[in-house]
């Protein structure tokens, strides 16, 4: 749904609630009634700031040429491959170096996170070295 479609609607839904004092229902009739309205403007408001989130993200892909997901996404090949949140960080970051404009210094992090990822995961491996590398 377009989003300005929206924005008018949750505008006339706001009109509503003053004009119920006109009608024949009960009072606590009126406050369900107004319950409800109130329940569809926040699930309509919600609908209109996903969407313009959503905008936001398309617009950032575009301008953000180095995030190229035309053969899958990074964030799939992880899931498909288990890659812990180190390893993801490495390939990410090897993967985009020389689109994203900043490969020295994208180098330089990927030697900086592999030190970090044997400091604070390389007791997880210790006696699987071999094993590891057989794979």
């Amino acid at each position: 749904m377009d989003i300005e479609i929206l924005e008018d609607f949750i505008k006339e839904l706001r009109q509503i609630e003053p004009n119920m004092s006109s009608t024949i229902f009960t009072p606590s009739l009126k406050k369900d009634q107004v319950w409800i309205i109130n329940e569809i403007i926040k699930m309509a408001e919600d609908k209109v700031l996903i969407n313009k989130k959503a905008n936001s993200m398309k617009k950032m892909e575009i301008s953000n040429s180095h995030y190229d997901n035309t053969n899958g996404s990074l964030y799939l090949f992880a899931e498909q491959h288990k890659l812990n949140a180190y390893e993801f960080d490495l390939i990410k970051r090897i993967v985009r170096c020389r689109k994203k404009g900043e490969f020295l210094s994208d180098l330089e992090k990927v030697k900086t996170v592999i030190d970090l990822y044997l400091k604070e995961q390389g007791h997880l491996y210790e006696g699987q070295v071999e094993q590891l590398n057989k794979k």
